[in-house]
C-alpha cells in the first residue's frame, strides 16, 4: 500500500486504495506492490508478478509503443504475460488502450491501436481476464483529465480511470466526496461511469 505522502496517486494507486478498503470490509489482508517503475520489460514484469504470488496483476501498456511496435507482435507479448500470470492463479486486469480521438496526440495510429485493442480483448477473452475498457469508457473527453499535451492523465483522470477499473473488476464503487485532492480533480462526476 503506498505511503501517505503520495501527492498525486496514479490510478493503480488508487485502485489499491479501494481494494484495500474492500478488503478491510471483509476482513481480509491486502498488499500492493508497484512493478511498473522504471524500464522493466513486461515479461521480467510478469516474473517478478509471479515470484510474489500477487493475487491480481495489471497490464497496461503505453499506446506509444504502437508509434514503432507492429499490434500484433505487442499483442502477442501481452499474451504471453497474460497467460503466464493465470497460469500460475492470477487473476489479470487487462486495460486496453484509450482511442486515440478524444485521448492522445496519436491520432495518426487509431488504426493501430484499434487493432491492438481487438487483439487485447482477444487474449481477454481467451485466459479469462478482467477487461479495463479505456477504449469505450465514458468521460474521457473532458480537457481537465489530461495535460494539456493530452498524453497523460491528472489526478482527476487516474481517479477516473481507478472507478472504471473498480467496476471492471466487479466492485462496485462510487464517491461521494473527496477532500483531499484539488478542485479539477473534485470536478469529475462520482457516479460518471
Amino acid at each position: 500500500m503506498p505511503a501517505g505522502g503520495i501527492d498525486a496517486p496514479g490510478w493503480t494507486e488508487r485502485l489499491a486504495i479501494i481494494l484495500n478498503g474492500t478488503a478491510v470490509l471483509r476482513g481480509e489482508e491486502f498488499a500492493y506492490s508497484d512493478l511498473s517503475a522504471g524500464n522493466d520489460a513486461l515479461a521480467r514484469q510478469t516474473l517478478s508478478a509471479i515470484r510474489l504470488r500477487a493475487d491480481l496483476a495489471s497490464i497496461v501498456v503505453s499506446p506509444s509503443l504502437l508509434i514503432a511496435e507492429d499490434p500484433q507482435r505487442l499483442a502477442g507479448a501481452v499474451e504471453r504475460s497474460v497467460s503466464g500470470l493465470r497460469d500460475a492463479g492470477c487473476d489479470v486486469l487487462l486495460a486496453t488502450t484509450f482511442d486515440p480521438r478524444i485521448a492522445l496526440p496519436l491520432g495518426p495510429l487509431r488504426e493501430r491501436a484499434a487493432e491492438f485493442t481487438a487483439s487485447l480483448w482477444s487474449v481477454a477473452r481467451e485466459h479469462g481476464a478482467f477487461t479495463l475498457d479505456l477504449w469505450n469508457a465514458r468521460g474521457f473527453e473532458h480537457s481537465h483529465l489530461w495535460t494539456d499535451d493530452r498524453a497523460c492523465l491528472t489526478a482527476a483522470g487516474h481517479r477516473l480511470v481507478a472507478i472504471h477499473a473498480a467496476r471492471a473488476l466487479g466492485i462496485g464503487y462510487y464517491q461521494t466526496s473527496d477532500t483531499t485532492h484539488d478542485e479539477a480533480d473534485r470536478r469529475v462526476p462520482a457516479l460518471a461511469v
